[in-house]
């Protein structure tokens, strides 16, 4: 996986398939759900360094102020861009993330957003 300078990636949504596996934490085990990324690029440092794992739940709700992982259509029939990125806020019309590096704001169109899942921070699976 590589990021763009927003921290723009793809999720291996075509196979289906794992490209690899991490150890999951034992608070993890059996949880329904639950995914992990490499972080590759630097748009979120301060939370994680590329190279980190992050653990993914479809099953959590993205509250403000939590991490997440938002798919957005970029166009029709191409593959939707992930993103990374802190929750700040959403309505039935848009939603708004912020990243960290370089410190910015984006605002999507809620119609845009194909996938919102909770990125778990290390706080809520290791204690």
């Amino acid at each position: 996986m590589s990021c763009g300078s927003d921290g723009q990636f793809i999720v291996n949504l075509a196979t289906g398939h794992p490209l690899d596996y991490v150890d999951t934490p034992a608070k993890l085990v059996g949880v329904p759900g639950i995914f992990a990324l490499f972080v590759a690029g630097d748009s979120m440092v301060g939370v994680w360094e590329p190279g980190d794992v992050v653990y993914v739940s479809k099953n959590r709700p993205v509250t403000p102020g939590a991490y997440a992982v938002v798919l957005v259509e970029e166009g029709p029939g191409e593959q939707p861009s992930a993103y990374l990125k802190e929750y700040v806020r959403g309505d039935n019309h848009s939603v708004v993330f912020r990243q960290y590096n370089p410190a910015v704001e984006r605002t999507i169109d809620r119609a845009r957003v194909k996938e919102l899942w909770r990125a778990l921070h290390w706080r809520e699976w290791a204690q």
